[in-house]
């Protein structure tokens, strides 16, 4: 017998969405293409959406590696760069940054399709789609009486 156990998603529920090359415009000027992580939360259990909780930029950093023969060398090593969510007020450079690439988030189908597989997994949406159904076998039957 196989037997598949499924927890209920929790209000803490979420998940870390990679994504690659998600281009960024603003006012008709491409600002540049960004590859990172994302943590993806649930917003309202009612409804299961989710809403971007984190955000991790992955790129280069340039690390001075001294001087030689007079010139400084600078050489490109991996690098990141933590965005939380910021605060409602907050004008800063990374503030816009991370309201920019959560708009786009939210607009990408990969992190759209990600959120629902996981959901789906947790049970979600199979008890929402029983309750439904449960309510318009009720109302199918208040009609054969």
């Amino acid at each position: 017998m196989n037997m598949h156990h499924r927890q209920a998603i929790a209000d803490s529920h979420s998940i870390q969405h990679e994504f690659e090359e998600l281009e960024i415009e603003e006012e008709g000027l491409f600002l540049g293409s960004f590859w990172g992580s994302a943590e993806l939360a649930l917003n309202d259990p009612a409804n299961g959406d989710f809403y971007v909780k984190h955000i991790v930029l992955k790129g280069d950093r340039y690390d001075r590696q001294g001087v030689r023969f007079g010139l400084r060398i600078r050489k490109r090593v991996p690098g990141f760069m933590a965005l939380p969510m910021p605060a409602k007020d907050d004008q800063t450079f990374k503030a816009h940054l991370f309201r920019a690439i959560e708009a786009r988030l939210y607009e990408d189908e990969t992190a759209q399709a990600a959120w629902l597989n996981e959901i789906e997994d947790a049970g979600l949406m199979n008890a929402e789609r029983d309750a439904f159904e449960s309510g318009n076998a009720a109302w199918a039957a208040s009609f054969a009486s």
